[in-house]
């Protein structure tokens, strides 16, 4: 594929799943949370960079309440569910860990470095938290999750799809990183996932919009997503306790 082929593919898949200039992208907005771009080394923030990432943030998480209690591995349904209910805002961008999550690939005993795609809550208040529970006691103890936001959910269906990515230290070495899905191109792994080489990690291959949908498309699409039955929480209310008990 010559220069002036791959332009012209370019422009057709930012037509089809391009970010419009209308669309605010929030990389650099910190909701008024403390800033943690130490969390990382250098090296590894450096990663983040390539995909437009730019700030990781400190998002708080609730410890009392049904707030606390709502189901692991549901976080954009748990958060739909809450401003649905509650009110607020739907924020989307990355959980930052250094392992667990979706991945369970070790290097010399080491956990990897790996990034989730995620939601959080922006409260009417404006308080930005991570209600989701995580599948590792730790991360609930520590009471907040590293978090570099992308965009704010507009009601509207549109959606910025991020893939999960891994890398391990072995792997990163020899220039390549891991996906957990195949976006045009990766070689399959041992675990089921994908390996690219690192020259190809950029915003336009680890995020995506559903653009190519009507209005009416992305709004149906998202609504059957949200309620797929993935969110919800844990405990029951009050009300429900009271009712199980009477």
């Amino acid at each position: 594929m010559n220069r002036r082929e791959r332009r012209q593919r370019e422009r057709e898949l930012d037509k089809r799943y391009g970010i419009p200039k209308s669309q605010k992208i929030e990389t650099k907005n910190t909701f008024g949370c403390e800033v943690s771009n130490d969390y990382i080394p250098k090296n590894q923030m450096e990663l983040l960079g390539k995909i437009g990432l730019r700030n990781i943030i400190k998002v708080k998480r609730r410890k009392n309440g049904m707030t606390s209690s709502m189901k692991p591995n549901g976080c954009h349904s748990n958060v739909r569910i809450l401003v649905e209910r509650c009110g607020g805002k739907q924020l989307l961008g990355y959980m930052i860990c250094g392992g667990g999550g979706l991945f369970d690939t070790e290097q010399n005993g080491e956990e990897p470095f790996q990034i989730v795609y995620h939601s959080v809550w922006i409260t009417q208040e404006g308080e930005v938290i991570d209600p989701t529970l995580s599948n590792y006691e730790t991360d609930n103890e520590r009471g907040f999750t590293y978090f570099s936001p992308i965009f704010i959910y507009q009601n509207d269906g549109f959606w910025i799809y991020g893939y999960n990515l891994i890398f391990p230290k072995e792997l990163l070495e020899k220039g390549f990183y891991v996906c957990d899905e195949d976006y045009g191109g990766g070689v399959k792994d041992r675990g089921g996932d994908f390996v690219f080489p690192l020259n190809q990690l950029c915003w336009k291959t680890t995020l995506h919009s559903n653009l190519f949908m009507t209005k009416e498309e992305r709004i149906k699409s998202r609504y059957e997503h949200f309620h797929d039955g993935s969110g919800g929480f844990t405990e029951p209310s009050i009300k429900e306790q009271r009712l199980k008990v009477g």
